[in-house]
């Protein structure tokens, strides 16, 4: 069986709804007895960085290289700990310290730093690539009546009964369904246990 969380209008986008599930639905979802697998069919919120082969190519720069400037430069490292040994007798606290988290909008991400130029000069990651807030990928589409959507297909454990778990799964999602955002509804569907009919994720 598969469903989909899709809005009655059409004003919450499916990246948005693909989010919601894999952050709130899955989870339950894949503890349901009977459920061997629960995929998500649709995208979560990512980074995206558009790079620009032009502009990185004027400055004498790689793809390459802005991986491995956003790997280094994206980290929590752990900034050290209070109260850890050697400490004063009748220390009872130990804490660890984190320093600032990773980046997390599109200007911090513009702000990481490719290269320093001899005149002092630096090239930073805006200036070689678009950076904005979109889906994780843009492979699989889902519409309920023209609306987009986010779907979930489960598929069985080997002995399960098709019936029982569909309806712990319905059961399952008509319980996190008060939790939904406003105007979000589900729509279930069976599919016959043979793999064929199964949705495709290159459809």
């Amino acid at each position: 069986m598969f469903f989909t969380l899709s809005a009655k209008a059409g004003d919450i986008n499916e990246i948005a709804l693909g989010n919601f599930i894999a952050s709130k639905v899955l989870d339950p979802i894949r503890r349901v007895n009977g459920v061997g697998e629960a995929d998500l069919f649709g995208a979560e919120y990512a980074m995206r960085i558009w790079m620009d082969p032009a502009k990185l190519e004027s400055f004498n720069l790689t793809a390459g290289d802005v991986v491995n400037a956003i790997q280094a430069q994206n980290v929590q490292i752990p900034a050290g700990q209070l109260g850890a040994r050697p400490a004063v007798n009748g220390q009872e606290l130990n804490v660890t310290l984190q320093g600032p988290s990773t980046l997390s909008t599109p200007e911090q991400f513009g702000q990481i730093l490719l290269r320093v130029n001899p005149d002092g000069s630096r090239v930073l990651l805006h200036d070689v690539a678009r950076i904005e807030f979109g889906g994780q990928n843009y492979s699989v589409q889902v519409r309920v009546n023209g609306k987009p959507a986010a779907a979930v297909g489960i598929k069985l454990t080997p002995s399960a009964n098709a019936l029982e778990t569909a309806n712990a799964v319905r059961d399952k999602v008509n319980a996190l369904s008060k939790f939904f955002p406003a105007g979000v509804t589900v729509n279930f569907r069976m599919t016959p246990r043979s793999s064929s009919a199964f949705p495709s994720r290159k459809s």
